[in-house]
């Protein structure tokens, strides 16, 4: 028996509050892709992801905003280290045709 792909860990609510919390964890598994073919040793290892959603609700009923809080996913941050390398291999200083003040 493995583990679940999704599982609720806690929840929160109260009667008379529009907000409930959810804590959860997941197991994903990377699909590659064309795009992630280039990109830095993509693993299609399962990992576990753990969140937890901020769930409000209008006078209605109906769901107005959902937030979530976790840490970055490995695509996040591979996501990140690239447009950093990209800034970094700018070059320095104004753009070329600027006049510089005096």
């Amino acid at each position: 028996m493995g583990l679940p792909l999704q599982a609720v860990q806690s929840a929160a609510a109260a009667p008379g509050y529009n907000a409930v919390f959810s804590h959860w964890r997941a197991m994903l598994t990377p699909q590659p892709s064309a795009t992630s073919a280039a990109d830095v040793d993509v693993s299609t290892q399962p990992y576990s992801v753990e969140a937890t959603d901020l769930i409000l609700f209008s006078e209605s009923g109906r769901i107005s905003a959902i937030c979530q809080f976790r840490r970055p996913l490995g695509s996040d941050r591979r996501r990140v280290l690239a447009m950093a390398a990209a800034a970094a291999a700018e070059p320095a200083g104004p753009p070329e045709g600027d006049v510089a003040m005096e």
